[in-house]
Formats: structure tokens, sequence, C-alpha cells
């Protein structure tokens, strides 16, 4: 649940269980496991005559964990190697082919940060609003990863109403991992982006036979992104631009290199700002591409 100022937000977890046993279960404790699960097969192939030794091991935390409820009725959140255990509090009654969505953890006050993204690779040419927020204790969370399932962003709409905002599909999140959720486009926060100038230039010219050919020439292109901030508020851009080929890349404009074929303007806006960028991609073709 956003708050007013989308800068923070509430963060309910539910889990939903189905009992697809064939046995009735009533005042049953449920436990999650988060992560990889293949510890009870690698313990399987060791073999040897320590191996039932490993297992007490291995599973004295769970037995541990199930103590620790009986004392505080709260989630307990125990890592075994490379998977975490959840105890969801209190117990629950679930029949034979029913269903239940319980509450596992509350989080309020989970800082959140919007941050508006131009890319064309992965949100096409519309720039998106993106609210973003961190599985680390700077965010609040980071006790433990969180596991796989639909993160769904809401606000107060007014009179008890739910206005949706978005969602994402997320794999288990480990600790320190960021989330990011696409809130679509915003009217009120606006870039376009138009090439100004188009230009050939270091034409170098082979021969086959008796006829002359181009062999490699370079282009050298000219753009101009517009941003515009209508909001009452600053916000931040993240201009991704996409580049291919043996090119150099040149802007008043501080940038950064993302990969060997991405540059990234990272801008605050103002409230009611607007800003233009101008960039120029210069890109050898041909033999006029130098070696690496």
């Amino acid at each position: 649940m956003l708050s007013g100022d989308e800068r923070s937000m509430k963060l309910t977890a539910y889990v939903s269980v189905s009992n697809r046993s064939g046995e009735e279960y009533e005042n049953a404790t449920v436990r999650l496991v988060v992560g990889s699960i293949n510890l009870v097969e690698e313990i399987a192939a060791l073999g040897g005559g320590g191996r039932q030794e490993r297992m007490k091991e291995a599973y004295g935390k769970m037995r541990e964990a199930d103590a620790a409820e009986n004392r505080k009725k709260d989630i307990v959140k125990e890592g075994l190697s490379e998977y975490y255990i959840y105890t969801v509090e209190g117990q629950e009654t679930i029949p034979n082919q029913w269903s239940k969505r319980l509450e596992s953890f509350v989080q309020d006050g989970v800082p959140l940060r919007t941050v508006y993204t131009w890319d064309a690779r992965k949100y096409g040419a519309q720039l998106v609003k993106l609210l973003v927020f961190k599985n680390d204790e700077a965010h609040k969370l980071g006790r433990e990863p969180l596991p796989a399932g639909i993160v769904r962003l809401y606000r107060d709409a007014g009179q008890g109403r739910l206005g949706f905002v978005g969602q994402v599909v997320t794999d288990y999140i480990p600790k320190n991992d960021e989330v990011k959720v696409n809130a679509g486009a915003d009217p009120e926060v606006q870039l376009k982006s138009k090439r100004l100038s188009f230009k050939k230039e270091n034409l170098t010219f082979g021969w086959s036979g008796n006829r002359q050919y181009l062999a490699g020439w370079d282009t050298v292109e000219g753009f101009e992104l517009e941003l515009k901030n209508f909001r009452k508020r600053d916000v931040d851009f993240e201009v991704n631009v996409v580049l291919s080929g043996d090119f150099d890349f040149d802007s008043e404009t501080a940038s950064s290199k993302i990969d060997f074929q991405t540059q990234r303007f990272a801008l605050n806006l103002k409230a009611g700002e607007n800003r233009k960028v101008t960039y120029t991609v210069r890109t050898r073709n041909g033999s006029n591409v130098r070696n690496k």
C-alpha cells in the first residue's frame, strides 16, 4: 500500500495453503520452504557411515524452530543450508480440498523510489514509471530471502476503495536484490526523442576488378531528448540509450556506460521543470571498424 507521496509503502505478505492430501488437518502448523529444496537428495547421495548423523544435523534446526514457536507466537525464519524455513504464527485447520490465504508478515514504512525509465529493449518506446525497492536492511527488509510470487501495489483511492497501481511476477528474491514494479505511463511526466542530424564521413573505397565500391564509412547522428515534469514534486529519470556496432558517444550532459551497448543518463528534474539533453553518436562501418 503506497503512501500519498509514493516514497514509502506498507508491505503485507500472504501465502495460500491448499490441502490436497486426502487428510483432514486440525490445528496444524504452517511452514514454508523458500529457496532451493534439493538438500534431501544431496544428503541421500552422501552415503557412508555418517549419513544418519548428517541428516540429524541438517534437520536439528527444524526441531529447534518448532520449540521456538511454542515459546513465542511469531513467525520463525530459520536459515538451513541454501534455503529458509518460515513458520507462520498460530495454527490453522485446513480440511481436505480446502485452501486458505494466510498473512505471513507485515512491514510498514518500507522506503520506495520512483524512477521514470526509458529503455527500448525492455519497455519499447514508452517512458514508464517504475516503483523500486530492495530486499535489504535499508528498506526494513533483508533479514531473509522473499518467496516467489506476485507483488501488487495499491494506493488509497478514498472512501475505503483501493486503486491498483501495478504488479510484477517475481522469482525467489535474495537478500539485497531489487524489485521493480512497472506502473505504466504517467501523462504528467514525458520524454520525447528526435534526431537532429545525420551525415556520413570518412568514406573509404576499394576496387573489385575495374569497379570501385564503398568499403568503409562513419555515420554521425545528433539526437535531442526533451524531458518534461508537470508534477508538483521532483522526479528521477533513467534514460538508457541503446547503441550497436563500433561507436563513440558524446554529450555535454553527464552519462555512464552500463554495458557494451548502453549509455545511461541519470537525471533529476524539479517540479514543473523542462530540460533538453543532446548527444552525438559516431558509428564506424565496414573497413572503418576498429580492431578490438
